[in-house]
């Protein structure tokens, strides 16, 4: 059985080394192009563009030729390719740090990375050296050399916990493609075998619920931590994926002007491992948008432009507002989510805008409006998953939630989220929740 396996992998790495090394003489062409005639790069980038393209070379003399026949060296360059991937685009983000496309290398390391994952035929042990041979050079780089800012250092945190995730999921991919493959030859096996292999499936499954879990403890780590303090401002939220790993974000966005918040909310469709992939690409993106931030509607451009880029196939609703506590404004746009609630004394008013889903249309754009706020002002932001809750009737929350906020109005903005939360508890009397739920509120003081 082992045999058979290593000779299914063996023939999975051959078909995609022939594909790897086809792609590898083309896209070259294609980016050297563009690096010399439409962006300037420098002369300096081409040795590492053409790193791939020489190991993608040979690659295929060796696919396609008698040479085939070396299972073993066509697996190492199989790898090796990848890693000569990951070393271009870490080579190229050591020397543009302190230009302005930084941020676009940034998200074409994003891309490779998931380039190198779903083509990966192991679990972690293969793809650790990939990303950490090219990944450990260009940081002894960049602190040797660079003297990173923080900035820096936070835009690259991000393909960093990316990885983190790549690895993991790897290695439950490997596991589930083995036990795929093993379920496919029980046919030919005896009831001892049958039984054996059973157990094993059951330990694999085990372990994968911790895999699972340990990725659903990096994917919350996503959602800060704590409150941002401002002097005029007070801020209480509540988060609660319903799956494994939830598909909603949040994150609160400063700049080196204090007077300035931002507030960001978002909902990936679908859930699990995709949505959570999904989830550390936004936040990634939403880290690397520059002064883009600075103006909602170009904030969400930036966004939709970038994630169609990276050919997602989910949907994401968001909404962005920035807060302003020198002139008492608050600015924001929407991407087709949920419209937040403005209460003033025991009015309550949506904040509407117009905007489709992020990832549905290139080019889309998202209206921004601007509100004058009011001492004792309180907004909730929240995520569908609040609003569709469904008790044993069949009873949406929508409606109880705009009473509980009218009825709970007086309190403080920590206190009116919790009995919000705790009647959504109440209403859906032990039902299981279908959808994450995600409620940010914050208070003009």
């Amino acid at each position: 059985m082992a045999c058979s396996y290593k000779e299914y992998i063996r023939e999975r790495t051959l078909r995609y080394g022939r594909t790897a090394g086809w792609l590898s003489l083309v896209f070259p062409v294609l980016f050297l192009t563009m690096d010399r005639l439409l962006l300037w790069y420098p002369v300096n980038t081409i040795p590492w563009r053409l790193i791939p393209t020489v190991v993608g070379a040979l690659l295929l003399l060796f696919s396609l030729t008698p040479l085939k026949k070396y299972a073993r060296v066509i697996s190492a360059l199989y790898y090796l390719f990848l890693m000569s991937l990951m070393a271009m685009v870490c080579a190229l983000s050591a020397l543009f740090m302190k230009f302005h496309i930084f941020g676009n290398v940034i998200t074409g390391m994003v891309i490779i990375i998931f380039v190198i994952h779903f083509g990966s035929m192991g679990g972690w042990r293969y793809l650790v050296p990939i990303y950490a041979l090219p990944v450990t050079a260009c940081l002894v780089y960049l602190v040797l050399w660079e003297n990173p800012s923080k900035n820096h250092i936070l835009t690259l945190s991000n393909p960093l916990a990316l990885i983190i995730l790549s690895c993991i999921f790897a290695e439950m991919q490997e596991r589930i493609r083995h036990r795929e493959f093993s379920a496919g030859k029980t046919a030919e096996s005896s009831i001892a075998q049958l039984k054996e292999k059973n157990i094993q499936i059951e330990k694999n499954n085990n372990l994968m619920q911790e895999q699972l879990e340990l990725a659903r403890i990096i994917q919350r780590n996503l959602i800060p931590k704590t409150v941002p303090h401002m002097k005029d401002l007070d801020i209480h939220a509540v988060y609660m994926p319903m799956y494994e790993i939830g598909g909603d974000l949040y994150d609160f966005i400063h700049f080196k002007e204090p007077h300035l918040l931002g507030v960001f909310i978002a909902d990936v469709t679908g859930h699990g491992v995709p949505a959570a992939l999904i989830t550390s690409m936004v936040k990634t993106l939403a880290n690397m948008s520059g002064r883009e931030k600075l103006t909602p509607s170009s904030f969400l451009s930036f966004l939709n432009e970038k994630i169609i880029d990276m050919g997602s196939l989910e949907f994401i609703s968001a909404f962005y507002a920035l807060y302003d506590s020198s002139s008492l404004t608050l600015r924001y746009g929407r991407a087709g989510h949920c419209t937040p609630y403005l209460i003033r004394g025991r009015e309550i008013s949506e904040l509407t805008a117009k905007g489709v889903l992020l990832g549905v249309s290139r080019g889309g754009t998202f209206q921004e409006r601007e509100i004058q706020l009011q001492r004792n002002d309180k907004i909730i932001f929240y995520t569908d998953g609040l609003t569709e809750a469904e008790n044993m009737s069949g009873i949406q929350f929508s409606e109880p939630l705009v009473k509980d906020l009218r009825d709970y109005s007086g309190l403080p903005i920590s206190d009116l989220v919790s009995r919000v939360y705790t009647h959504l508890l109440d209403f859906m009397g032990g039902k299981k929740f279908e959808d994450d739920v995600c409620i940010v509120g914050i208070e003009v003081r």
